[in-house]
C-alpha cells in the first residue's frame, strides 16, 4: 500500500469510498485486471496470477469487518478475488427500485427459526437492511429494533 493510504475495514456502510480506495491501490500496483477476471488471463503467468490472488484475498481478510467477511470466506464458494468482491460489491454496493422493493418485504416479514443457529439469521438480517441504507432507503435504529422485536418467536 503506498504511504500515507488509508484503507478503513469495510462495515457495509462504507461501500463508497472503501471499494474506490482498493480499487486505486490495485491499479497503483498495475493488478487491477484482479477486479475482471476469476481466471489466468491469457499472458499472465500462473505463478504471477496465484500470487495475486493470494495478496488480494488477504487484503480483503485485514480490511473487512469480520461479519462483512465472513459472507465472502469461503473459498469454495467465491474461489477468486473477483467473486469475493463481487459479493461484496452487490451485498453493499446499492440496488435497483424492485430489489430495494423486494428487500424492505424480505425485511418486515422475517421471522426467526428457533431450530438454526441465531447468528447467520441476523447476519442475513443486517445485510438487508445495509442493502436498503446503500439504496437511500435508510432503516432508522427505532424501526430494525421494533422488526427484530417482530421478528422473534412467540
Amino acid at each position: 500500500m503506498p504511504p500515507g493510504t488509508h484503507l478503513e475495514a469495510l462495515t457495509g456502510q462504507n461501500w463508497n469510498v472503501w471499494s474506490g480506495v482498493l480499487s486505486a491501490i490495485l491499479e497503483l500496483n498495475e493488478v487491477d485486471s484482479i477486479l475482471s477476471y476469476d481466471s489466468v488471463p491469457s499472458g499472465v503467468d500462473q505463478d504471477d496470477w496465484s500470487s495475486i490472488q493470494k495478496k488480494t484475498k488477504a487484503y480483503l481478510r485485514l480490511y473487512c469487518a469480520l461479519d462483512v467477511y465472513s459472507t465472502v470466506e469461503s473459498d469454495v464458494d467465491y474461489p477468486s478475488f473477483k467473486d469475493k468482491y463481487d459479493h461484496l460489491r452487490d451485498t453493499y454496493g446499492g440496488v435497483g427500485s424492485t430489489a430495494v422493493f423486494n428487500l424492505w418485504i424480505k425485511l418486515t416479514q422475517a421471522w426467526l427459526d428457533e431450530g438454526s443457529p441465531l447468528a447467520p439469521q441476523l447476519v442475513k438480517l443486517n445485510e438487508a437492511c445495509i442493502k436498503l441504507s446503500n439504496a437511500s432507503m435508510g432503516v432508522s435504529d427505532i424501526q430494525y429494533c421494533l422488526i427484530l422485536l417482530h421478528t422473534l418467536p412467540q
